[in-house]
């Protein structure tokens, strides 16, 4: 079973084709440990965009068609499964699905408390969120203060979706994930509103992030 899996597609969602893209990144996958061990610690606080094995799926799929239609298109985000190990990976550190992984007052757009919109970054680009304060989940998961989330943002029709696969811990050390983008911390729905400031050609946010752990990048978290 291939790390990344593709999800059936949802009506209106993108779906990974690109077989020579989906084998690059298996080859890259296979020697991320080498490259791990080779790195050096300021390497390791680089913006982990070809590192992740979750973020190259979510640039193979903005490659092919994911994000081949354009800003504000989508009713539904693109849809990956997340991998077992990686659900594992967070279960032991305390982050379980469909439990939160960072809220609005804990995860922003901009390393400090800010309550000003800001701009949504390009459909199908990387998007960063900063803990401006330790997260804590539901059960004992904890990521301190300072810690980076990367992931990649979608334009909906009528939200603003997003993937995040991977952590940086203030010291570096980066772990794998599987969050979305929701409505809330009650978790009501994917995705989250643009702000009432949003141009046609200027969408807008507001700062703060809901995160929520999910089995499938693009999709609600279940208790399985």
């Amino acid at each position: 079973m291939p790390l990344l899996e593709a999800a059936p597609s949802a009506p209106g969602a993108g779906a990974v084709h690109d077989t020579d893209a989906q084998d690059e990144v298996s080859a890259q996958v296979a020697s991320s440990d080498a490259e791990k061990e080779e790195a050096s610690a300021s390497r390791l606080r680089k913006r982990p965009s070809s590192g992740s094995a979750l973020g190259k799926a979510a640039a193979v799929a903005c490659l092919t068609a994911a994000c081949a239609s354009g800003p504000q298109v989508r009713d539904k985000p693109p849809r990956i499964e997340c991998p077992p190990e990686v659900l594992a990976s967070m279960k032991k550190r305390g982050f379980h699905p469909p439990e939160m992984i960072g809220n609005d007052i804990t995860l922003s757009m901009v390393p400090r408390v800010s309550v000003t919109p800001v701009p949504v970054p390009p459909d199908g680009g990387p998007i960063t969120l900063y803990a401006i304060a330790e997260v804590q989940s539901s059960f004992s998961g904890r990521l301190p203060k300072g810690s980076r989330y990367y992931g990649t943002v979608y334009h909906g029709k009528k939200f603003i979706y997003g993937w995040f696969t991977e952590v940086e811990y203030p010291d570096g050390r980066r772990i794998p994930i599987c969050a979305n983008i929701v409505d809330s911390s009650s978790r009501e729905g994917i995705g989250m509103d643009y702000d009432p400031s949003s141009t046609p050609g200027r969408p807008m946010m507001y700062p703060g992030v809901n995160l929520a752990i999910s089995q499938v990048l693009g999709e609600m978290g279940t208790r399985r």
